[in-house]
């Protein structure tokens, strides 16, 4: 297996009649799929797309998202899947970036594409795959593991979007060990509530494929109960998703009462923000059969590390144990190996550690370096990490994301975690103030705590430095299109 559509390719010979993907009423068998896929292949190229051509895709959840990935992996061009929430600065500043040969989208965008760039997109509705295609010329075909598969655009929340350019090595090798760690089965129906843009998202299509399993993709508009009502009716056994949603699906859990609300549910994953431990144990109380995964990474390297469900309790503070095939080594500022539980930066090594970042050699040579220590090209995550004796990572913060504080440098993360156990919430979050002298702490109004209380609450677990100068009461904590938490429109929101 070389390459991205392979995965699918080969799951037909095998699966041709079972659901590759549910959305909505609408069913699509592994075999459909497959030759939609040559279709909309074949459609790419009388378009024009040729190998290593940039195809944007500028669309919400929906199959066609897939078929035209697995088609441009088909034919060799690179795929960029963009969020329909994307401002039109942020795309033209991508499709500034990328220089994509063709842009994919619907009618009802055209007017945010005619923001950002004077080339018209070509349009689904336009798109016919229901005749007989020719078959797609083989001679453009890709079949080298080392091709640029995809480039994965960062949020821009904190800056410039960066094109991560991942290959079909590094997706396959990601796939590969994530699916040895979590156990996907061909049994399982992938329930993914995520935008395919994240790269989160993006991947529980590839590990439904990778074993014959079949993935169900949240609609445009499913929040709240209907998100639990699809994972019931659709009887959902793996769920990926974030903090949010995860919240949202506790409150709803002990609204109900008890019971157990999601019984063919058998695993919950968790990656991209902090999951609190005491909201896993509040969703346990009433699923308590369901597996809960912590996993950490960045898009760098799409998964760095996952916690196994039966290493929860043990190593509650811990963000997993490395990944099979991955590396991982704490660092000092020297660039040497530190000691066991000593805090340094993490570097990771292995097949996914991605080919870096589009069009960006300066960056892409600051985080993507041989490491002196062994000679292996590396991952300089600028993450504050440490490892204890069993190889159990720790997080702590990334190096950016430190604030300055009465002279000492604290981890966000750190006060955040200890303030959503507080007050049993995931929604808070820690800035600094221009001055980057006064640490303010946000979360949503509660009528349980005041500012004192929590701030008292919060000196008998953090050391003074630590504590929050300012407790804000906000309506809404924002979220960017990934469902992160936006820092930055929160402090541009209350002007710190």
């Amino acid at each position: 297996m070389n390459c991205l559509h392979h995965i699918l390719y080969q799951k037909e010979k095998h699966f041709a009649a079972k659901p590759a993907i549910i959305f909505g009423d609408t069913i699509i068998s592994y075999g459909e799929l497959v030759a939609e896929t040559e279709k909309m292949a074949k459609w790419l190229q009388v378009a024009g797309l040729k190998k290593e051509d940039r195809l944007i895709i500028f669309l919400p959840n929906h199959p066609m998202v897939i078929k035209l990935i697995m088609a441009a992996s088909r034919i060799g061009v690179i795929f960029i899947v963009i969020n329909d929430k994307t401002t039109p600065a942020t795309l033209q500043r991508i499709i500034g970036n990328a220089v994509p040969s063709c842009i994919v989208s619907s009618g009802q965008y055209t007017g945010i594409i005619a923001q950002a760039t004077a080339v018209p997109p070509l349009l689904i509705e336009e798109i016919d795959l229901h005749g007989t295609p020719l078959m797609v010329a083989e001679t453009v075909g890709n079949n080298d593991k080392d091709a640029i598969a995809g480039l994965i655009y960062t949020s821009g929340s904190t800056g410039e979007p960066k094109g991560i350019a991942t290959t079909h090595r590094n997706i396959l090798f990601s796939v590969q060990a994530i699916q040895q760690a979590l156990d996907i089965r061909e049994t399982d129906i992938i329930g993914s509530f995520l935008p395919l843009s994240f790269d989160y998202g993006l991947y529980q299509v590839f590990l439904a494929f990778n074993v014959g399993a079949t993935i169900m993709l949240g609609m445009e508009g499913e929040a709240g109960p209907l998100i639990a009502n699809r994972i019931v009716e659709t009887k959902i056994t793996c769920l990926p998703i974030n903090p949010h949603i995860f919240e949202m699906l506790v409150k709803l859990i002990e609204r109900k009462g008890g019971g157990c609300y999601f019984p063919d549910v058998r695993l919950i994953t968790n990656t991209g923000s902090y999951l609190s431990y005491d909201l896993i144990l509040r969703f346990k109380q009433y699923c308590p059969h369901v597996d809960v995964a912590l996993m950490f990474g960045l898009t760098e390297c799409k998964r760095v590390s996952i916690l196994p469900p039966a290493k929860l309790i043990k190593k509650k503070d811990s963000v997993g144990i490395p990944l099979s095939g991955t590396r991982c080594f704490i660092i000092d500022q020297a660039g040497n190996e530190v000691e066991r539980n000593t805090r340094g930066e993490l570097i990771v090594q292995g097949e996914h550690v991605t080919a870096g970042y589009w069009n960006n050699a300066i960056q892409t040579h600051e985080k993507f370096r041989v490491w002196a220590g062994n000679n292996i090209r590396s991952l300089f995550t600028g993450d504050t990490c440490s490892m204890d004796e069993d190889g159990y990572l720790y997080f702590y913060g990334r190096n950016d994301e430190l604030l300055k504080n009465k002279g000492f440098r604290i981890s966000a993360l750190e006060i955040e975690q200890e303030a959503a156990r507080i007050v049993r919430s995931d929604k808070v979050a820690v800035v600094s103030a221009g001055n980057e002298n006064s640490i303010i702490l946000l979360l949503e109004k509660q009528a349980s705590i005041s500012e004192s209380m929590l701030l008292n609450a919060l000196r008998e677990c953090l050391e003074e430095y630590k504590v929050p100068d300012r407790v804000i009461f906000v309506d809404a904590i924002p979220r960017n299109v990934n469902g992160k938490i936006d820092k930055k429109a929160l402090k541009l929101s209350y002007g710190l």
